[in-house]
């Protein structure tokens, strides 16, 4: 390059001003390579702010805010009265660090190889992203359209002005002591469940639970029974801890304890759903909920009782919780007011035997140290007061009538697409496919067109296993978005099947 009097010419720097970097990133970026090349030597004198605005048409607080840059990261110094010059200690290849758009990667090199054995096959598995707020028919919500924000409002902003609450610091690790004492309440009158307060534990939502518990009740190389179908999320978690998920079929009475037994006896611990089985929906009659309890005891195992959905109930009378037939504390109960309430409140919690209660306690201190106090106390006012109670009345009448919505759409939309049956349970329905339908296929065509559907099939780890289906959430979206995207789920599936409808 040709020096003048007004430092070296810097021809080769361009600014993109339809570039996503910022303008002094470029130049910033420009000066590097021009160093790190060998292009611009030390000692060599750069242009002044006023010289080089001028020459790239940038404001000139563009160039020294670049500049600043380069001198603090060592790539410049500046001479008082002299001018900037290239530094004479040149900083390594690091650059690379601040250019992380334009990097080249390195062949036969991948981050997942650096990983642990665990890390990869955590990196390798599927977990579920979530669904969109009142897209049909995301399976795994509520009604977030009807969520009571005026009086969740109103309580939460009481709260916030509670300086006591402040004053706690980080709040109890098992959770604050009101709420604790009103889920106990609220699960005993609900769901029969035998407890005190002090063995309720409030977690971050289920998954937060199931993670916890995984950790300290297994170690790397122990089986777990999971329902097969069964919850996408529960074996990323128990590969996380170094244990071994061990599906188990579950045909129309729940998890078959005797194949379990058979096909994995060793495990340690069996995680299922009995009220609401998830996906199939099935409900675990008292015979097979006696023959889990009696596995449990004989093995000196544990049953992790998940009881996601168990509000939503819309004919007959509520089936107890397995919990409550527990006569030797083998069961621990894993709630949620994700599907009540919001999955944005990010709340649930735990039932758990009296000799868990410090080991759990602790854990969370490990990770979390515990959730937000102050909307603990909102939830536990929002219990207290009587709305939660009301809320759940007018979700099951509102989330029955959108089941009633989308089966007369499916009936009058997909005939021959879809065998889709009433549930008295839970926030979805399996939507059966014909024979040579592909669910995998119907649902990326439907999702591209804005339908959230799920397929059936990725919810069993063996392939031989697998069944045909759409999973379909009727809670999350009001009739006339059911009906219109009944319509669209119907053309996607005639696509893929190539059935044409006179």
């Amino acid at each position: 390059m040709i020096k003048t009097p007004d430092g070296v010419i810097l021809d080769a720097i361009q600014v993109d001003r339809d570039s996503k970097i910022l303008l002094y990133q470029q130049i910033f970026n420009g000066i590097c390579d021009l160093i790190l090349s060998g292009s611009l030597v030390s000692g060599t004198r750069l242009p002044s702010t006023r010289v080089l605005m001028q020459e790239l048409k940038v404001s000139r607080n563009t160039v020294r805010q670049a500049f600043e840059q380069l001198i603090s990261e060592g790539y410049l110094q500046g001479q008082d009265g002299s001018g900037t010059y290239v530094a004479p200690d040149i900083p390594d290849a690091s650059f690379q660090l601040h250019r992380l758009s334009e990097r080249t990667p390195v062949k036969n090199h991948s981050p997942v190889a650096s990983l642990s054995s665990r890390g990869r096959k955590i990196a390798g598995d599927f977990i579920s992203q979530g669904f969109s707020k009142g897209r049909a028919f995301a399976p795994s919500l509520p009604a977030l359209d009807l969520f009571p924000v005026k009086n969740w409002t109103r309580i939460l902003s009481r709260q916030w002005g509670r300086r006591d609450l402040l004053r706690q610091g980080y709040g109890e690790l098992a959770g604050y002591r009101p709420l604790r004492e009103a889920v106990a309440f609220y699960l005993q009158s609900t769901r029969g469940v035998v407890c005190e307060w002090e063995q309720v534990i409030i977690v971050s939502g289920a998954q937060q639970a199931f993670h916890l518990l995984i950790n300290i009740l297994l170690d790397p190389g122990d089986s777990v029974w999971v329902e097969e179908p069964g919850n996408l999320g529960l074996r990323s978690i128990i590969l996380s801890a170094g244990a071994v998920p061990a599906p188990v079929p579950v045909d129309e009475s729940g998890l078959n304890v005797k194949e379990g037994i058979a096909l994995h006896a060793n495990a340690r611990v069996a995680i299922i759903a009995p009220s609401h089985q998830y996906p199939l929906g099935v409900t675990m009659p008292l015979s097979r909920r006696l023959e889990m309890l009696e596995w449990a005891y004989k093995t000196n195992g544990w049953v992790i009782e998940d009881d996601y959905d168990s509000e939503f109930r819309y004919s007959g009378k509520p089936v107890s919780a397995l919990q409550s037939l527990d006569r030797h504390e083998k069961v621990i109960y894993v709630g949620t007011f994700t599907k009540v309430l919001s999955p944005a409140l990010r709340i649930g919690y735990l039932v758990v035997p009296k000799g868990l209660i410090k080991p759990l306690t602790n854990a969370i201190g490990i990770s979390t140290r515990g959730l937000p106090t102050h909307i603990q106390a909102a939830l536990t006012d929002f219990i207290l007061e009587g709305y939660l109670a009301t809320h759940i009345r007018r979700m099951r009448k509102i989330s029955m009538e959108r089941q009633h919505a989308l089966l007369d759409a499916v009936s009058q939309q997909c005939d021959g697409l879809l065998d889709v049956a009433p549930t008295n349970s839970g926030l979805h329905l399996v939507g059966w496919l014909p024979e040579g339908i592909d669910d995998v296929a119907a649902y990326r065509l439907a999702k591209s067109r804005g339908v959230e559907t799920y397929p059936l099939s990725r919810y069993y780890e063996n392939p031989l296993a697998q069944k045909k289906g759409l999973m379909m959430g009727f809670a999350c979206a009001p009739p006339e978005e059911i009906t219109r995207a009944t319509g669209i789920l119907a053309s996607a599936l005639r696509e893929v099947s190539n059935i044409k409808i006179g």
